[in-house]
């Protein structure tokens, strides 16, 4: 698999500018990432030419209208807003372009209010002399500013009204909210767990199990039930609690543990940790062990990497694979972002395919 998938697809330079007029960003970044080093010249010019497509739709209307629905216009931020490439995307908009407004107006417009202070962080910072940045001045620390300035600056693209200290409040709000949701749809699992029969994990094959949290409380008896010699976890840092056994614990216990961190609900692994995941996976099939690969409800992280795993393993198209995986965990769920990935993924697979039977 790590030699297959960073085999390099002969002329992928040259369909770019196609991809490109598919909107297919996510698809091109991965690609670009597994098949060139940082610092090779085509890693940095495919990627600017990905922002610069970006930035040139990245005002289209989040909402649908007539016109985008007409021709097939989506804005790219919401593609690419809970992935890594985010960041290298916002600070090339910023410094390269001078182009913050964008950014601006999707964290606006989805009230993404802690993603907005660093935004405009980043304007004081590598646009020191622009017209926002100097009315901001020392205020840094501030940030996000009076709204005054922030609708000015966006051209009047919001109408709320708050202060920098009410602004502060809401970011407080906003990551203690993370911490409900996670309590609250962890209860809930728990609750179909042991109110209607849903099952937290499901054994897949001899070798594979797929699952909710390893809690602590259940897990000796799991691991000596299922004989668990290997963990992949796709949780997020802040969702390894107390209760849940981490990499520390199960290190002690003696099972191998890979780490495979995405965002819970909207979140998309990456092409190397879809490869990372397979790799380790395989390796654990072949010493005769059993891997539980879980996320928090064994839904959709977890699921996800399972799908890409048959896909590879068993040259399934997108559709049989992830009926293969419903078939062992019937309430599984993908979401459009999720379908994008799986759609990505398979296509990244045919094209290496092709171009191992080129080059042999």
């Amino acid at each position: 698999m790590h030699v297959v998938i960073r085999h390099l697809a002969l002329g992928f330079t040259k369909s770019v500018h196609a991809l490109l007029d598919q909107g297919s960003f996510l698809y091109i970044l991965d690609r670009t990432c597994v098949q060139f080093e940082p610092d090779d010249l085509h890693f940095s010019r495919i990627c600017h030419r990905v922002y610069e497509r970006v930035n040139h739709l990245a005002w289209t209307p989040f909402e649908k209208t007539a016109e985008s629905i007409t021709n097939g216009l989506t804005n790219p931020l919401l593609l690419l807003r809970h992935t890594r490439y985010y960041g290298p995307l916002a600070l090339y908009m910023i410094a390269q372009l001078g182009s913050p407004g964008p950014l601006v107006y999707e964290t606006l417009a989805h009230q993404h209010y802690n993603r907005l202070g660093w935004v405009l962080r980043l304007v004081c910072l590598l646009r020191p002399s622009s017209p926002f940045a100097v009315h901001t001045k020392s205020n840094v620390d501030l940030i996000p500013p009076p709204i005054q300035t922030v609708l000015d600056y966006t051209k009047d693209l919001s109408q709320q009204n708050m202060s920098p200290s009410e602004i502060r409040k809401l970011l407080d709000y906003v990551e203690l909210m993370n911490e409900v949701g996670f309590y609250v749809s962890t209860a809930y699992g728990l609750f179909l767990n042991y109110c209607c029969g849903r099952p937290w994990y499901s054994r897949v094959s001899p070798s594979l199990i797929v699952g909710a949290l390893p809690l602590k409380k259940s897990w000796d008896k799991w691991q000596a039930d299922e004989n668990i010699t290997h963990i992949v976890s796709m949780l997020e840092p802040f969702e390894v609690k107390s209760f849940v056994i981490g990499e520390k614990d199960a290190v002690n216990q003696g099972i191998k543990y890979l780490s495979l961190p995405v965002r819970d609900f909207v979140g998309v692994p990456t092409f190397e940790q879809i490869d990372a995941g397979i790799t380790f996976i395989n390796s654990c099939v072949q010493s005769n062990g059993c891997v539980y690969i879980h996320c928090k409800a064994g839904r959709t992280r977890s699921a996800f990497l399972l799908t890409c795993y048959f896909m590879y393993t068993e040259s399934l198209s997108v559709d049989e694979a992830i009926g293969r995986v419903k078939s062992f965990r019937k309430h599984i769920v993908f979401r459009s972002m999720h379908k994008i990935g799986l759609e990505n993924y398979f296509k990244f697979l045919n094209d290496s395919k092709k171009s191992e039977n080129v080059t042999s």
